[in-house]
């Protein structure tokens, strides 16, 4: 056995894109895969009634610049999500569509106190080390707060609280009294900040890949040595000493290696076998660390009739008893299969889950038929679904999420490597975390940091800046200048409460307009 002859567990973008990179540093590589195929939480589905589908991770955009980049290497293109319609916005039984990124609401009230909360998770963010969120100012605070407690000091409306209570199912597929503010406060920083991870024009959900983006692992695995890539291969089992490992299969196989690493959700990573078994720290926090629970569902139509009524198809729905919470156009790029995707999150996807699908397409359907006003939105020819939280491989999706205390007490040990075993995987991403860039990030980052335990680059190569993908640049998504002075709610409230008090004593308005 060579000196580098290494292990990678795991065939999604993170586990491929480390193989890649080692492959190409001229070592000799070995990737197990648990499942039936590559590509980890992305899949696309092809069918002809459907052409291609994701049925998994699916959406990009700028300053993504590692999937981009690997994407191109590929040869596979993107296409931009149609976003130039109105949306539509549900709330407390009203309905209203609007233009842009938010309602112009007509409570100057709930406008100052959505602002202001974006603009405190901004702030706060940009204090966060995004390698070590947990030497942040405060962390211990926030980290043993809530998502939801945090949320309810800030927000001043029920608009807002309702708001920004939602955005963790949004974003992570976790109730909001499921994470820490920190773990969230992070993971909305390390993606670029509150408007890139929220909006689709020049944001996150700004594009998909033109034949589904499941395509880019299939790419990714055919570089490699098709001899030393074993499907279905389970790992049950990983043995090492000061100069070895072995990785033995469910199935009984043994591989053996100068270095492993594990590209895996933290949690799966709980099902092996480790001798000598993994540090104490290491094994509590894989044990705190739990996907998140969704169900991706698309449904087809004859047409796209919320076009025809001058709607974008996305729809923001904050009614409680609403199934919904987004959905987006899945038109395909030429404009055929109409489609519209949305995801069941959090509680959502969980009170649904041993219902039927048939059950579930009759419940959006119906919910679609009421966002946009049309009868049409009931007579669907095709329905497709994808339930995370039964995939063994991966248990949920998007990523791990972290209750209260986990971050501050075990955040370090998330990529940290343990003898000659490493770690990927998209959850040890400092940027795009739960992403595929960052699954990209992730695998190139363990296989350097192998590269450099076998004396193949220094240590100050481990961590590399990515440039720019010039494919798709990123447009500054700064708050205008009104945004950046406009007042509190409690600000606002205090000052109206001075003048109340200044004019009873009769004081004029003048002379408050001049204090």
């Amino acid at each position: 056995m060579s000196n580098d002859s290494i292990i990678v567990v795991g065939a999604g973008i993170s586990g491929l894109c480390a193989a890649n990179y080692l492959k190409d540093n001229g070592c000799h590589v070995t990737l197990l895969e648990a499942q039936d195929r590559v590509g980890g939480r992305t899949l696309t589905l092809r069918d002809p009634s459907v052409e291609y589908v994701d049925l998994g991770g699916a959406y990009i955009g700028p300053t993504q610049d590692r999937i981009l980049r690997v994407a191109n290497g590929v040869g596979v293109n993107t296409y931009p999500i149609k976003d130039d319609q109105k949306s539509v916005w549900l709330q407390n039984g009203s309905r209203y569509e609007f233009d842009g990124f938010m309602p112009k609401f007509w409570n100057p009230l709930i406008w100052l106190d959505v602002n202001s909360i974006i603009r405190e998770i901004d702030r706060i963010g940009k204090t966060i080390p995004l390698d070590k969120p947990w030497d942040c100012p405060n962390a211990e605070q926030l980290d043993n707060m809530t998502w939801r407690e945090w949320v309810n000091k800030q927000a001043w409306t029920s608009t807002a609280r309702t708001y920004f209570l939602a955005s963790s199912p949004f974003h992570v597929t976790a109730e909001a009294h499921e994470i820490s503010a920190l773990y969230f406060l992070w993971y909305i920083a390390q993606c670029d900040g509150f408007y890139r991870i929220n909006g689709v024009e020049n944001a996150a959900q700004s594009h998909k890949f033109v034949g589904g983006s499941q395509v880019i692992s299939e790419r990714l695995r055919e570089r490699l040595d098709q001899n030393k890539v074993f499907l279905n291969s389970p790992v049950a089992k990983i043995q090492q000493n000061e100069t070895n490992v072995e990785v033995v299969t469910l199935d009984g196989r043994s591989f053996k290696g100068s270095r492993v690493i594990l590209a895996m959700p933290p949690s799966m990573t709980q099902r092996v076998t480790y001798i000598p078994q993994l540090p104490s720290l290491r094994n509590q926090l894989i044990a705190r660390a739990p996907m998140g629970s969704v169900i991706k569902c698309i449904t087809y139509y004859d047409k796209d009739f919320w076009c025809d009524k001058g709607l974008s198809g996305n729809i923001w729905s904050f009614d409680g008893e609403s199934p919904v919470l987004w959905t987006i156009d899945d038109t395909k790029p030429d404009n055929t299969h109409p489609a519209l995707m949305n995801f069941l999150e959090g509680n959502k996807a969980r009170s649904v889950c041993y219902n039927s699908k048939e059950s579930r397409r009759d419940m959006i359907c119906k919910f679609y038929a009421k966002a946009f006003q049309s009868q049409e939105a009931l007579k669907p020819i095709n329905y497709l679904e994808m339930d995370w939280m039964a995939e063994q491989y991966s248990g949920g999706c998007f990523t791990s999420v972290y209750s209260t205390g986990v971050l501050s007490k075990f955040g370090r040990e998330i990529a940290k490597p343990f003898g000659l075993v490493y770690f990927a995987g998209t959850e040890t991403a400092i940027k795009w975390s739960g992403y595929m860039d960052g699954a990209v990030e992730a695998g190139e980052r363990a296989a350097r940091e192998v590269l450099h335990s076998l004396g193949k680059i220094p240590e100050s190569e481990i961590f590399q800046q990515e440039p720019p993908f010039s494919g798709m640049p990123a447009m500054p998504l700064d708050p205008t200048f009104f945004q950046r002075i406009a007042p509190s709610v409690g600000w606002f409230l205090t000052f109206l409460g001075l003048s109340s008090a200044l004019a009873i004593a009769g004081i004029s308005k003048e002379v408050i307009k001049q204090k």
